[in-house]
């Protein structure tokens, strides 16, 4: 649907040799209209209807699906919201886009493509559209003096959508006014979405986006300067309410080029994803105005669920973080367990604390505002305790492991050989992933273990297995990726094992390549990780399983330094990118071990089978039971409407790995999936 006056091309690739066109609308041939592309300079009402191409060569002919031109409206919540925004006395520029171009409404200060950019629905649906970026190009506006913010003091408001599901290696970048390194200002999204901030060229202090997913939300970015303090702050808003402040200045570069979904007018950290009714503001916005204009789309409208609580196996004593990202105003939150309300459980996100078997069960949160409620997917928390002789009785029986640190006698000593490592920096050990009188070693950041020149740890043939039980401590961003283990010498890499800084992804480093993968539910629980280096017919291959599940293969050969020292919690003897957490029972192997023994490696700790479970089932009438052997942990049983399935959902109501299915709720798709 568009609105009328919209100039709109609509055009097919196609290969073939000898081809002609014809465009049809409605069934007819339009005359004239014999090319790839077919071009509206304003639509009108005479143009609406359903549009194919036609295209033949001598040997036939083919033709694209129909697409629909309808004229509509924009729908009265954006128009709410563009009043809102235009009644503004300080706006500058304002970019709804809902005319298939990035011209500003407001003033004069027009945007130009840099790159590939694309038009999709937006914000309010109906005529109205966004701005859509894929990584490939951005909007320059070029050197705008009022962008600038040169008082100190402005605001930039947008809705926005972050559409990547993989780490794209960099944080996005929503906007920004610098070109490149010379920075005024720059406004990005990390990486993991958790969090938005200001990057000034000196300092970036990101602030919480919660429930970002890929739905829309409406971001402020508010610049201001105190004259009596002195201070310079930057305050980011994310769904209408303060995400936080930071004593951030802008840069030292103030006549910078500004554009949108990038950081530079080359293109640089682009945006993937869509920006929408993108606004500056001469002034520093109030709270209360940016409030108004959320309120103005969102008003009168019960809440929406953006991002749906995900539950997963966890062992006794750790972490459990559950939470749910919706989007309304006047939002409260209410946490159930297993259908009954906890006793203060009203935030949008329940932290449940050195968890006990007590704490198993299915959650879920009703969100509700005047308007009316929702209720989140109910999911399911299980909570392990954990046989760590079982697990280390797996790990023992491995023919081809070199060494075991299990730090149970709180040192360093290899139980496998003799390759003890040394402190290096503070080292201290805390209780391990088998809890009672299981330790592990414990690095905060500021020390290592040493493991000194192991040529057996050098894998010289391209092959060997690094398993480990992790906790990844640090709650706000270090600043680098922290290394699990490495085998290098700071600069010289032979492999080096990193998290990323936002906790979501993790990979090899070796040398010259870093291809980070995703890692699910991090936080501060204990996770089992293993990776495996191979020389295959195809090439040299890294392999990271987290969890007993392998997360994906890379083409990635070790690096060129073969003969160097190895360390756990460091990407160099001397001590970098350091560790900030704990590290326990880590065994290094020569052989590349194969997913069914590292499956059986978890297995064993969570006290499950060595070889996965069957889901049977049985039916008596029109009732349905599924089940899988009791005793059995650390398995979900999901469903899905349909197959292929777009999205699997966790089955809430299962008891002791049994379902009664309810025949009235349809045709549905069951899987068991293990860890």
């Amino acid at each position: 649907m568009f609105l009328a006056g919209v100039p709109l091309t609509l055009s097919a690739s196609v290969k073939g040799a000898q081809l002609t066109y014809q465009w049809f609308k409605d069934g007819t041939a339009l005359p004239g209209a014999t090319s790839d592309t077919l071009t509206f300079a304003a639509l009108t009402a005479g143009d609406a209807g359903t549009y194919r191409l036609q295209v033949s060569n001598p040997a036939g002919q083919v033709s694209t699906e129909p697409v629909e031109i309808a004229l509509g409206s924009l729908p009265t919540r954006l128009q709410q919201y563009q009043a809102a925004v235009r009644a503004e006395s300080s706006l500058i520029s304002h970019y709804p886009f809902d005319g298939l171009t990035a011209r500003d409404a407001k003033g004069a200060n027009h945007g130009a493509a840099a790159g590939r950019i694309g038009f999709a629905e937006g914000l309010g649906g109906g005529a109205g559209k966004a701005l859509l970026l894929d990584g490939t190009g951005h909007v320059n506006l070029g050197q705008v003096e009022a962008f600038d913010f040169a008082s100190g003091a402005g605001t930039v408001e947008a809705w926005v959508r972050a559409d990547w599901l993989a780490s794209p290696g960099y944080n996005p970048a929503l906007f920004a006014d610098r070109d490149g390194n010379p920075v005024n200002w720059s406004v990005h999204m990390n990486a993991d979405k958790s969090v938005a901030g200001l990057w000034n060229g000196s300092t970036y202090q990101p602030h919480p986006t919660p429930g970002t997913g890929t739905a829309w939300h409406h971001l402020a970015a508010v610049f201001d300067y105190d004259l009596a303090l002195g201070e310079y702050t930057f305050t980011l808003y994310w769904d209408g309410e303060p995400a936080g402040t930071s004593l951030q200045a802008l840069g030292i570069v103030p006549e910078a080029p500004t554009q949108l979904g990038s950081a530079s007018a080359a293109g640089q950290e682009r945006w993937i994803g869509a920006l929408d009714e993108v606004a500056f503001y001469s002034e520093a916005l109030s709270a209360a105005a940016i409030r108004a204009h959320y309120a103005a789309f969102v008003a009168g409208e019960p809440p929406v669920i953006t991002v749906q609580p995900v539950g997963r196996t966890y062992l006794v004593g750790d972490t459990a973080t559950l939470s749910v990202g919706a989007q309304g105003v006047d939002l409260a939150y209410q946490w159930f367990k297993d259908g009954t309300p906890l006793s203060g459980a009203t935030a949008a996100t329940l932290t449940l604390v050195d968890l006990a078997p007590g704490n198993a069960g299915a959650y879920q949160v009703r969100v509700s505002n005047p308007s009316g409620a929702v209720e989140s997917e109910a999911v399911t928390v299980r909570v392990i305790v954990p046989n760590v002789a079982a697990y280390q009785s797996a790990v023992r029986r491995e023919t081809s492991l070199i060494s075991y640190y299990t730090f149970d006698a709180g040192d360093l000593t290899d139980t496998q050989a003799a390759n003890h490592g040394l402190v290096e920096g503070e080292v201290g050990f805390v209780g391990g992933v088998g809890r009672g009188q299981d330790q592990a070693v414990f690095l905060g950041g500021a020390g290592h273990v040493n493991l000194g020149q192991v040529e057996a740890f050098d894998f010289r043939e391209g092959q060997g297995t690094i398993e480990a039980w992790i906790r990844a401590d640090w709650t706000a961003s270090p600043g680098y990726n922290p290394a699990i283990f490495a085998d290098r010498d700071g600069g010289p890499v032979n492999w080096s094992v990193h998290m990323g800084a936002g906790k979501d992804v993790g990979g090899l480093w070796n040398g010259s390549t870093y291809q980070p993968l995703p890692l699910v539910g991090t936080g501060v629980a204990w996770h089992h990780l293993a990776v495996v280096f191979d020389r295959t017919p195809a090439g040299s291959t890294f392999a990271l399983y987290w969890d007993g599940a392998l997360v994906s293969t890379t083409l990635q050969a070790l690096g060129n330094a073969p003969d160097s020292p190895t360390q756990l919690g460091s990407a160099s003897p001397m001590g970098q990118e350091r560790w900030i957490g704990a590290l326990d029972e880590v065994a290094f192997y020569a052989t590349p071990l194969g997913a069914d023994a590292i499956r059986r490696h978890y297995q064993a700790l969570l006290g499950g089978p060595a070889e996965p479970p069957v889901l049977s089932y049985a039916l008596d009438g029109t009732q349905l039971t599924l089940s899988w052997p009791a005793g059995v942990v650390g398995f979900i049983l999901e469903s899905a409407p349909a197959l292929p399935a777009v999205q699997w959902v966790a089955v809430p109501g299962v008891v002791d790995n049994r379902l009664t299915v309810n025949p009235s709720a349809g045709t549905r798709f069951y899987r068991l999936r293990g860890p």
